[in-house]
């Protein structure tokens, strides 16, 4: 997830107007910059999102299984539309770089937060959950 954040805090800085200027403006270097960091975030995404959802899947019992993922797609595609008109009103009051980077800061502080106060407690749980899991198996 870090690894992940920081590529989208380069992404946002690669849109900063001194960052175009840097690379000879629209050319192809500047192509290359954001297409490495575009395929970086894509590799990056999958190390993440895999894992995740295979512990997800672990964890809900199947009879809940279906309602729970569902009720995750539709929250994660409904927030799309919303996220789109918020950050349209603000291109129209603010420079597009200055958006992307203080969304960048802004994951880059929730992702700390969740390493800093919570994945222990999670990862506890997981590990209960697995041993209960195992007990199971073995009765």
């Amino acid at each position: 997830m870090i690894v992940e954040t920081i590529l989208l805090l380069i992404f946002a800085v690669l849109m900063f107007p001194q960052s175009i200027v840097f690379f000879l403006g629209p050319s192809w270097r500047m192509f290359g910059a954001i297409a490495l960091v575009s395929v970086l975030m894509g590799i990056s995404n999958a190390f993440v999102n895999t894992p995740l959802n295979v512990e997800f899947q672990q964890l809900v019992p199947t009879e809940y299984r279906a309602r729970v993922f569902s009720v995750l797609e539709v929250m994660s595609q409904g927030i799309i539309p919303i996220s789109y008109g918020l950050v349209g009103i603000l291109l129209d009051k603010t420079p597009a770089h200055l958006i992307a980077l203080s969304l960048a800061i802004l994951v880059l502080f929730l992702v700390l937060l969740f390493v800093t106060k919570y994945s222990k407690a999670v990862f506890i749980e997981f590990e209960s959950r697995k041993k209960e899991a195992e007990m199971e198996v073995m009765l």
